[in-house]
């Protein structure tokens, strides 16, 4: 695992360096478009790039055919009318900084866009289970739409990744089929607090009270393992309800007391960068630094 550090002038900037980054890392780019990027991850399956305008989607399949387009792979997120649209992660023609940290099963990464920080997770959880039980432990997240989180009035808040209603992350399910994690409601709330009825996965412990998480007796920050937990299935995804998915490799919940921006915190051989959650100052995450 490795952390890159740059400036990004653009957009496309931003692409060309994230690239370059993963294939320093042994990503694999099998197909390179104007407007879609297919990277084979090292560990198993492929994730794809999509441009949409200067923001990039998000899309991830077990096997990649070269004849067919992006949206037909075989086990591709689907976006029917009028349903989820694909995470996005919000970025703009102009220059931003970025950190980048890659393993051999995801990219996940920051963005300071002004006075924001747009996190983004596309590749494979660490996963609870063995490659037969769950063939492809795949997590897709970002930040959702620059023009809702730039505004204080924001209705979607909770965690890094949630994308607001419309584009909220996935995860793939041991059954194959794709599961939107995300909140229930549009309420603008620090402390995410989904309906465990609905068919909606979650993030843990950002599903709630991230924001009243304190320190140790000695006065150190502590680490929570961030972990994606399934909701209630719909129809033909398989017996999957509330199982406990994985990790997200590298991220993690963490107290808030004494937290600041792009601070370094150094727990026993390991140094950490903590982000606040959008614009939030009262409640960050740890991007693991390696």
């Amino acid at each position: 695992m490795a952390l890159h550090t740059f400036t990004a002038s653009n957009h496309t900037d931003f692409v060309t360096k994230l690239l370059a980054a993963a294939q320093a890392e042994g990503w694999v780019v099998e197909s390179d478009t104007v407007s879609s990027k297919v990277l084979r991850v090292p560990a198993g399956g492929f994730v794809a790039l999509l441009i949409d305008g200067v923001n990039i989607e998000m899309q991830a399949f077990r096997s990649f055919d070269p004849a067919r387009g992006i949206a037909d792979q075989i086990g591709a997120m689907k976006t029917p009318t009028g349903g989820y649209k694909l995470p996005r992660v919000p970025l703009h023609n102009q220059s931003f900084e970025c950190w980048v940290s890659v393993s051999e099963r995801r990219l996940a990464g920051v963005c300071r866009i002004s006075n924001t920080y747009h996190s983004f997770y596309l590749g494979l959880l660490l996963p609870f289970a063995n490659t037969d039980s769950y063939p492809f432990p795949c997590f897709a997240g970002g930040s959702g739409d620059a023009d809702v989180w730039s505004s204080t009035a924001s209705t979607a808040s909770g965690f890094p990744w949630y994308g607001g209603s419309s584009r909220p992350p996935r995860v793939c399910l041991p059954g194959g089929g794709w599961q939107a994690v995300a909140k229930n409601d549009s309420g603008d709330s620090l402390n995410f607090t989904p309906n465990y009825g609905y068919d909606l996965g979650y993030v843990w412990p950002f599903d709630g009270g991230v924001a009243d998480l304190g320190k140790t007796l000695a006065g150190d920050h502590v680490l929570y393992n961030a972990m994606v937990v399934s909701g209630a299935p719909t129809a033909g995804e398989g017996v999957d309800d509330g199982l406990w998915c994985g990790y997200l490799d590298g991220v993690f919940a963490v107290s808030n007391a004494g937290a600041s921006a792009e601070s370094v915190i150094t727990i026993g051989d390991e140094q950490y960068l903590l982000v606040p959650n959008i614009f939030r100052g009262s409640q960050y995450f740890a991007l693991r630094l390696a």
